[in-house]
């Protein structure tokens, strides 16, 4: 593909906004999302919308994305089911830091030089759609009360952080799965991801 078909290239945008990562490793981090449209799960628990979007080619997106952050978190839905490369190039010559928050069900090319992978597994839910991702450098489990602690991660899936995150409401914290999830992170050795956007008031 060639420069000019690259810059063609269109995505599903759902939304680009900017906010505070309220999750995982760079909880607190000032960073602009680009969320995408379309999934290959249908999870119940599901805190965002993703199925109406705007077509938008590169230029677009960089022009909506701006200057002010430097972390860019490209997310969805399932971001994987687009072709990221051309558009991390491009966001990588604007000096931008880039992470992918992905389901693992499909693999993520070494050539779309993604700098950071949040891989938040849902097989669990759907064990007919298996984890293929192998890259990771992080995993963020969400669960709920009454939940088991999915220890099996740490063996399947290698990576610098592992993260336990309550089931939480489209806008605010669930306090009950909140407390259940901290609990388990402390007895289970895990790390406690609590989606800190939620308690602010951010998007």
């Amino acid at each position: 593909m060639g420069n000019a078909d690259k810059q063609r290239q269109l995505y599903r945008v759902v939304e680009i906004f900017h906010t505070l990562q309220g999750e995982g490793r760079w909880q607190g981090t000032p960073a602009t999302f680009i969320r995408l449209g379309a999934c290959n799960l249908t999870c119940d628990f599901c805190d965002t919308e993703f199925d109406k979007w705007t077509e938008m080619n590169i230029s677009a997106i960089l022009a909506n994305v701006g200057t002010r952050n430097t972390h860019v978190n490209i997310t969805g839905g399932e971001p994987t089911l687009h072709d990221l490369g051309p558009l991390a190039d491009a966001l990588h010559k604007e000096g931008k830091y880039i992470s992918v928050e992905t389901n693992g069900t499909k693999e993520i090319p070494e050539e779309w030089n993604i700098d950071w992978i949040t891989c938040s597994p849902k097989d669990r839910w759907f064990p007919k759609v298996p984890l293929k991702i192998k890259r990771v450098n992080e995993v963020k489990v969400v669960m709920g009360v009454g939940d088991e602690v999915p220890n099996h991660y740490k063996r399947i899936l290698s990576a610098e952080h592992y993260y336990l995150q309550p089931i939480n409401g489209d806008l605010e914290i669930d306090k009950a799965n909140a407390v259940y999830v901290a609990g388990k992170a402390m007895s289970d050795d895990w790390q406690y991801s609590l989606q800190l956007h939620k308690v602010v008031d951010l998007p």
